[in-house]
């Protein structure tokens, strides 16, 4: 079996090696990193929905008045003409030391965090389907990568395809007209798998960026490679979620086109919160 790089995302990378950026199809010696890289990706999706479910107007709003209502039936009898009649100070006095203001105000407190965190928990549960499809992950892998990367794994190969034995040229064949990784201090940080669905159109089928650099929009960079692959008559797609407004900003910088937009088959995320799988094209139909 060859010899694994680093498979670790937790780690830092290894300040030891040399701090270059070198780029290769996925090689035998790629297969675990890029199978973690693929499940970590859709990991951070989980938690970009989590937070944008969170965070929209409607559940903001829903909290924003479930506290008021709170407040109000809590402190609300607190505020009458007698505690004020002496002015603001001397009534906020007057409230302070009423006897119950420690007992509803710990009550309000508490209560509030009870709601955002039974909210929170929902938000986290709703999101659920993109954990079970990072797990997922080794048990499809031909739909992400072309092949069986657990069975390509096990294969030696030292360096690129003018040494790699005979028995698995072709799978390294297809590896180096599909797939593009970038690695940087002989880490993969980010790949990209391109599988042919006809005979003038491609399919995005697999990628994924290390977190601490997706900001440094190397997706920009995958996508280039793509687009190179082409032929003048053919076209690639790839599937992305609606609140993966980062992601959705690079393609369009690189050219790709909204072909279509399916709502999930979820009533709270498809119909209430209106998250779409839309998919983008680059090409001639584009």
């Amino acid at each position: 079996m060859a010899t694994q790089k680093s498979a670790s995302l937790d780690a830092p990378l290894e300040i030891s090696k040399p701090s270059t950026i070198e780029s290769m199809p996925i090689l035998p010696d790629l297969a675990e990193p890029v199978t973690n890289l693929q499940m970590d990706y859709l990991s951070y999706k989980k938690s970009l929905l989590t937070k944008a479910v969170f965070k929209s107007k409607a559940v903001v709003s829903l909290l924003v008045a479930a506290v008021a209502g709170l407040f109000y039936r809590k402190f609300g009898p607190y505020f009458t003409p007698y505690n004020f009649k002496n002015g603001t100070i001397e009534g906020l006095l007057n409230i302070y030391h009423s006897p119950y203001f420690i007992q509803d105000a710990f009550y309000l407190v508490s209560s509030t965090f009870m709601i955002f965190s039974a909210t929170l928990v929902a938000a986290w549960l709703q999101t659920n389907f993109l954990k079970y499809e990072a797990e997922e992950v080794p048990k499809h892998m031909e739909q992400y990568f072309g092949l069986d990367l657990e069975e390509y794994a096990k294969t030696a190969v030292k360096s690129k395809l003018r040494k790699v034995p005979t028995d698995v040229k072709e799978k390294v064949e297809f590896m180096e007209k599909h797939s593009f990784v970038v690695q940087y201090r002989e880490t993969p940080i980010a790949f990209i798998v391109q599988q042919k669905e006809t005979d003038s159109s491609y399919k995005i089928t697999g990628f994924a960026v290390r977190r601490v650099y997706i900001r440094s929009k190397i997706l920009a960079d995958l996508l280039d490679w793509a687009k190179k692959q082409l032929g003048p008559q053919e076209s690639t797609s790839v599937a992305v979620y609606s609140f993966e407004t980062f992601d959705i900003d690079i393609l369009k910088e690189s050219g790709f086109k909204l072909l279509k937009k399916e709502p999930l088959d979820s009533f709270v995320l498809g119909t209430l919160f209106g998250i779409t799988r839309d998919t983008y094209i680059y090409g001639p139909s584009s």
